[in-house]
């Protein structure tokens, strides 16, 4: 596909922040020694067990001490949003993490082999993980050896992506604002954009190598991205009500799930928006929200 010279350097832009942050993705399994019933979002629920179980693993790294999300980028977090119907002895989730946990990631494994989970029927009981296996993504997908870190997920991603017409698959609520108001119907594509080039800009510099250039190229995809057209699309409002364990205040984590068509999405608003199905976008992601997905645009 034919580019002019300013697309060319907006990608070659693009790739390095990629490349600088380190994706990984990895699964996750569990088996645990009685059942455990999770509620809220599966993403939450693990992030709440992995606390503990980081504390008891004796992790001091300012990586590690990152996880919880409150202030800055988490250096890992979970993909996943509907917890299991019914109690469950065997338990995935999919993970995701920068390339400086590499240093700690000993650490991590051995936290996530002691996550405890609430167990069934019993309020005050948790249940233990007898076992945990990590199976890292990207090329040459295998379990890993206990302690071992794994490969990039897209280490050189494919950003010739082209425009036109695209379908965008809420696979968790999408947590997003415009005008200063929660977005509660289908996202104009711009705001959905300016939040997952926000997302991106946000871990390469917390986590990599944040470009100068990087503002102004999301900006530029943002413009492009007001000229798309909304042509089709099935919303609804979904979330859950947590209390947080470090300041015991109710926190409702709510945004809208659904499928969203859009016409007239330029390449370069494609590739932001198929980047951001990567590493989400908007609010609470540790949570489990903004995870979503781009059907026709991949960037691996």
């Amino acid at each position: 596909m034919a580019q002019s010279g300013e697309v060319v350097e907006d990608l070659a832009l693009l790739t390095a922040s990629w490349r600088s942050i380190g994706l990984r993705g990895a699964t996750v399994e569990w088996e645990l020694g009685r059942p455990a019933r999770l509620t809220g979002s599966l993403a939450s629920r693990l992030r709440s067990a992995l606390g503990p179980a980081l504390a008891g693993a004796g992790a001091r790294a300012a990586t590690l001490q990152s996880i919880p999300g409150d202030s800055a980028p988490p250096a890992l977090w979970f993909l996943g949003w509907d917890c299991p119907p019914r109690p469950v002895l065997r338990l995935s989730a999919e993970l995701r993490c920068v390339g400086a946990v590499a240093a700690d990631w000993p650490e991590l494994a051995r936290a996530l082999a002691r996550v405890r989970l609430p167990a069934a029927g019993d309020l005050d009981a948790l249940a233990d993980a007898r076992r945990c296996s990590v199976t890292w993504h990207g090329q040459g997908q295998r379990t890993a050896a206990r302690g071992e870190f794994g490969p990039p997920l897209v280490a050189e991603p494919d950003l010739d992506i082209a425009g036109g017409a695209c379908l965008v698959e809420a696979l968790a609520p999408l947590q997003l604002r415009a005008a200063g108001r929660d977005v509660t119907g289908p996202p104009p594509l711009d705001v959905l954009v300016r939040s997952a080039g926000e997302r991106l800009r946000q871990l390469a510099s917390q986590w990599g190598a944040e470009p100068p250039a990087l503002r102004s190229v999301v900006g530029r995809a943002v413009l492009e991205a007001r000229e798309a057209r909304l042509s089709w699309a099935r919303a609804a409002s979904d979330g859950f009500e947590r209390r947080s364990s470090r300041t015991g205040q109710r926190q409702v984590v709510r945004g809208v799930r659904g499928v969203f068509a859009y016409e007239g999405v330029t390449p370069l608003a494609m590739t932001v928006l198929a980047l951001g199905a990567e590493v989400g976008a908007g609010k609470d992601t540790s949570f489990g929200c903004g995870w979503y997905r781009v059907h026709g645009a991949r960037v691996g």
